[in-house]
């Protein structure tokens, strides 16, 4: 009877082999893990209610340890029946949101997935979006021109824009050996062509002319706006570089010369003044004046299309091109060719 009792011991022992290690149980138990959806995440960042978040919204939520795959739902309503967002297969837990309007609500949340399927979806959280601001700026520039630095900037649209306020301030350079403050060289308050429109749906362009700059100089300049809450704005700076004063006043030979119909004139001040450039035929009398205007300190060009301040076509000759300024009288000859 033993001897049957024993027998019947190994035989059950041969068929179920996992009864023989202790190992073979905590494989079924990681097995039994994976073969069920997991649960769902919990939600950390933007937290419920928060509100003025920043555009584009991150949105952030925990790790799941047998989780492979996460599905965001974004919507702005609380059934989510108009989804905004629907991004399944994600892996990491995070998720930048784009395309949202500023000053709205929205309602997320997250289910996360494995070979088994996925989980349900954890309670959502709501957060709304930053608000919007009273200008919406497009662009904002500074160009160097003959007369100092062109300042533009465009807006998109404004609400209770007052105006705006530019400020500017010197970099370091070799020039100046450290940066200055801010110093306000242009408000809606003393310049008419900062003043805005108050409301306006419409784009809308704005440019002043900062003419209290010297070459070889760094700047940077920043713009603000003001409501009519007084409130103030401040956007973006930006830097400019203008190039070193030539060494002389002087003027280039044309070119091209021999010329038909037209030749580039370049031209270099030392300082910064009056300039006229004129064109004379060979007997000295004149034919055409180019330019009669106060520049600053730099270089230039200028273009002659050939013909005389009555608008004729001149002859086939030689011509002199001259540069006066109040130091000195700079010339150079050309050759019209028909």
């Amino acid at each position: 009877m033993r001897h049957i009792m024993f027998f019947s011991i190994i035989l059950m022992l041969a068929m179920r082999p996992h009864l023989l290690a202790d190992t073979g149980t905590s494989q079924s138990a990681a097995g039994a893990l994976t073969a069920m959806p997991p649960a769902a995440p919990g939600l950390t960042s933007p937290a419920d209610g928060a509100s003025a978040v920043t555009l584009p919204a991150v949105v952030e939520w925990d790790s799941l340890a047998h989780a492979t795959t996460y599905t965001l739902q974004v919507s702005d309503a609380d059934d989510f029946s108009n989804l905004l967002v629907n991004e399944s297969g994600l892996i990491d837990t995070s998720y930048s949101v784009s395309g949202l309007a500023q000053g709205g609500a929205y309602y997320w949340h997250v289910c996360a997935g494995n070979t088994a399927g996925d989980g349900g979806f954890c309670e959502y959280n709501t957060f709304t979006a930053e608000g919007s601001l009273p200008v919406e700026l497009s662009s904002f520039s500074a160009e160097p021109v003959s007369a100092g630095v062109l300042l533009k900037w465009t807006t998109q649209s404004e609400t209770d824009n007052l105006g705006f306020i530019l400020e500017r301030q010197v970099v370091e350079t070799l020039h100046a050996t450290s940066p200055q403050s801010w110093e306000t060289i242009a408000s809606y308050l003393t310049h008419p062509e900062l003043r805005a429109h108050g409301n306006t749906s419409q784009r809308t362009d704005y440019s002043f002319m900062d003419e209290n700059v010297q070459p070889g100089q760094s700047y940077t300049y920043r713009l603000s706006d003001v409501n009519t809450s007084g409130e103030v704005h401040v956007y973006d700076e930006i830097q400019i570089t203008l190039a070193d004063a030539p060494e002389m006043t002087a003027i280039d030979p044309p070119f091209p010369n021999p010329f038909n119909p037209q030749t580039k004139i370049e031209y270099h001040l030392a300082k910064s003044g009056p300039v006229e450039i004129m064109v004379y035929d060979i007997l000295g009398r004149k034919v055409k004046s180019l330019l009669n205007e106060t520049q600053r300190a730099g270089s230039y060009n200028i273009w002659w299309h050939g013909r005389d301040n009555a608008g004729s076509q001149t002859s086939t000759g030689t011509y002199l091109i001259m540069l006066k300024t109040k130091e000195v009288v700079r010339t150079q000859k050309v050759v019209m060719v028909r």
